[in-house]
C-alpha cells in the first residue's frame, strides 16, 4: 500500500467474472480521500491492470445512499471502505464482473460485526476515456509513493543505528568514568596518609643515606691504603701500605732496604776530581764538582 497525502494505492488479487467463467488477476487500486484522507466525505476510485482502466467517483450523495440502505452512519461507511481500500485484509474477496454494457462491477464484503451480517460494497466502473493516463498517473503515483516510503524507512534504520551506536557510546563512557572515579580515590589515599608514616619513610631514607656515606668513606680508607709509595731510585719494587707508616715494626724492614741501597758500593768510573778524594780522606773542606755546560 503506498500513500501521499490524501490518496492511496493497493494491490488486489481479483476473481474477474467473464462469460460464466473465473479468471484471477491483479488490479492497482488508487483511491482519493476528500476533502481529507483522515475524515472523508467522499472518494474517487482509478483501477488498471496495466491494459485496461476504469475509474468510479463516489459523491457525497452515493456514501449517504450507502449508509441509508446499510442503516449506517456516514462515518461509519467511510472508515469501513477506507479500511478495505487502503490494506488488504485476510478472508475479503474482491470480485470485478462484467456487464451488459461492457463496463465492470467492483464489489467486495464488508462484515458488520454488531448485526453479524455480511454488506456487499458494489462500484459500477466506467471505462477510462484514455487508459494509458490513467495507467501512467496510477504508476507515477506508486513511485513517487515508494520513495516516500523507503526515505522513511532509511530514516527509520538511520535513527535504530544511531541510537544503537549510542547506547554503546554511552556505555563505554561510563564504563571509563567509573574507571576515572577510583584512580582519583586512589590519589586521595595516598595524599592523606599519617604523617608518622612519612616521617618513618623520612627516617629510613635518612638512616639508609648515612650507611651509604658510611660505605663510601671506608671504601675511600681503603682504596688509599691500597696506593703504594714508588722507591726514591725510580725503580718499581715492592709496594707499602700508607698505612703501614703508622707501625714502626711495619716500616722498619722498608727503611733497612733503603738504607742499604742508598750506601755506595763502589766510585764511579768516571775521574772523580782531587778535591773530591782529599775531602774524604782527610779533613779538608768540599767544594762542589764544576759545572759542565750544556751545549745549544
Amino acid at each position: 500500500m503506498a500513500g501521499l497525502d490524501n490518496g492511496t494505492c493497493i494491490r488486489l488479487e481479483v476473481l474477474e467474472e467473464l462469460d460464466m467463467s473465473t479468471v484471477k488477476r491483479t488490479l492497482f487500486v488508487k483511491s482519493v480521500w476528500e476533502p481529507t484522507r483522515l475524515s472523508p466525505t467522499s472518494f474517487s476510485l482509478a483501477i488498471s491492470d496495466g491494459h485496461r482502466a476504469w475509474t468510479f467517483e463516489g459523491s457525497e450523495t452515493f456514501v449517504k445512499k450507502r449508509a441509508e440502505v446499510w442503516d449506517k452512519n456516514v462515518s461509519w461507511v467511510m472508515d469501513k471502505l477506507k479500511l478495505l481500500l487502503t490494506v488488504v485484509q485476510p478472508g475479503i474477496a474482491y470480485h470485478l464482473t462484467g456487464m451488459l454494457d461492457n463496463h465492470r462491477k467492483f464489489s467486495f464484503e464488508i462484515q458488520d460485526m454488531e448485526t453479524n451480517l455480511s454488506l456487499t460494497a458494489n462500484f459500477s466502473l466506467v471505462d477510462a476515456s484514455d487508459p494509458e493516463i490513467v495507467t501512467r498517473d496510477l504508476l507515477g503515483f506508486l513511485l513517487h509513493g515508494n520513495e516516500i516510503l523507503t526515505n522513511k524507512r532509511f530514516a527509520h534504520e538511520k535513527k535504530q543505528f544511531e541510537q544503537a551506536v549510542y547506547k554503546k557510546f554511552v556505555a563505554v563512557l561510563n564504563s571509563k568514568k567509573i574507571k576515572l572515579k577510583e584512580l582519583k580515590k586512589e590519589i586521595e589515599k595516598w595524599k592523606i596518609q599519617p604523617e608518622s608514616k612519612v616521617e618513618r619513610d623520612d627516617t629510613t631514607s635518612s638512616s639508609s643515606g648515612e650507611d651509604e656515606k658510611e660505605i663510601d668513606h671506608q671504601e675511600v680508607l681503603r682504596s688509599s691504603s691500597n696506593k703504594s709509595i714508588r722507591r726514591e731510585d725510580g725503580s718499581s719494587g715492592s709496594l707499602i701500605g700508607a698505612s703501614a707508616f703508622n707501625d714502626p715494626d711495619a716500616t722498619q724492614p722498608f727503611l733497612d732496604e733503603m738504607e742499604n741501597k742508598a750506601r755506595i758500593t763502589e766510585f764511579p768510573n768516571e775521574d772523580v776530581p782531587s778535591n773530591v778524594v782529599a775531602a774524604l780522606l782527610e779533613d779538608t773542606s768540599y767544594t762542589a764538582l764544576p759545572r759542565k755546560r750544556r751545549r745549544r
